[in-house]
């Protein structure tokens, strides 16, 4: 095994020597090759594996995005039930009465909450390496995309003569657009993602 020294060879030039190798006659130079290929190959998933690289980027998004979630629904919702607004838009014979905005407003409120604990799920999938990860991140925020376009949606037919997207509107569904379109391929195409969610 000895005689046979591939440690400078690439992968590349490994398999082309693996091609070229007559087995028969020469059973210890096939054993060193195959040999080396699994030792680089080895040391190319170790390298892989691991929350480094872009992974970084998606471990803050997990960390801020059910935070932020939160602070949004404090926000909104302390000022809706708080200041009036709920019940001038909930009382029949009101100005601004609308049938629409009681579940409107009760079905914002849930998926948010019900949000917030999926991505608290796919933070412990995350960073516990769990092979479901992937799918729960492209299916949490592919998701997100198609709720900001029907919330906007609903809130249209409550006030018939607003703008589908306001601006704050416009702005979270560019971001969660931006979102979709880069990681999603991200995760179904990485190598660090196959070789780190394998648990």
């Amino acid at each position: 095994m000895d005689h046979y020294n591939y440690k400078e060879y690439t992968l590349s030039q490994l398999y082309e020597a693996l091609d070229a190798i007559d087995e028969i006659n020469y059973p210890g130079q096939l054993d060193a090759i195959e040999g080396r290929i699994n030792e680089l190959e080895g040391n190319n998933k170790n390298k892989l594996e691991g929350l480094s690289g872009w992974l970084v980027l998606i471990a803050i998004g997990i960390i801020i995005t059910p935070v932020r979630i939160i602070m949004l629904m404090a926000a909104i919702y302390t000022e809706v039930f708080s200041s009036g607004i709920w019940q001038t838009l909930t009382t029949p014979g009101g100005e601004a009465y609308n049938p629409l905005w009681a579940p409107i407003i009760v079905g914002n409120l849930l998926i948010n909450s019900v949000l917030v604990l999926v991505w608290l799920v796919a933070g412990y999938k995350f960073f516990t390496h769990h092979r479901d990860f992937p799918k729960w991140y492209i299916g949490i925020i592919v998701f997100t995309l198609i709720f900001i376009v029907l919330d906007a949606f609903s809130i249209k037919l409550a006030l018939p003569n607003g703008p589908i997207f306001n601006p704050d509107t416009m702005k979270e569904f560019v971001r969660s657009l931006i979102t979709v379109v880069i990681w999603v391929p991200y995760m179904l195409v990485s190598k660090r993602v196959k070789a780190t969610f394998i648990k």
